[in-house]
């Protein structure tokens, strides 16, 4: 079996293209759709639940893996449905198949 047969999702990736600064002077980044479409498989490896006066945050790490040749880079975000994950790390596991570790924050009241 290929590695394109484990990959049973898919994705967009997308980098960020630029930087805008409102009147306030508050930085919020600008991301673009790189790639659409590309194959990829994600996967859970842990969470937890903090809970603070504004609420609590739950924060989860995800591992990421996709065919060999994407690009894909540290500092791009990947979308699959409603989700957004942060690229925090990429490993290319000699030629095979590129892995990453994906990161989600969310924060509820």
């Amino acid at each position: 079996m290929s590695y394109l047969g484990l990959v049973s999702q898919t994705c967009t990736i997308r980098r960020n293209t630029s930087d805008t600064v409102s009147a306030s002077g508050e930085q919020t980044r600008v991301y673009t759709d790189l790639a659409t479409g590309v194959p990829c498989e994600i996967q859970p490896v842990k969470g937890k639940t903090e809970r603070y006066d504004f609420g609590d945050v739950i924060e989860a790490s995800f591992r990421g893996f996709f065919l060999p040749g994407q690009d894909i880079r540290a500092g791009d975000k990947v979308v699959v449905g409603s989700t957004e994950y942060d690229v925090l790390f990429i490993d290319p596991v000699r030629g095979h198949h590129i892995e990453a570790d994906l990161a989600v924050g969310l924060a509820k009241r």
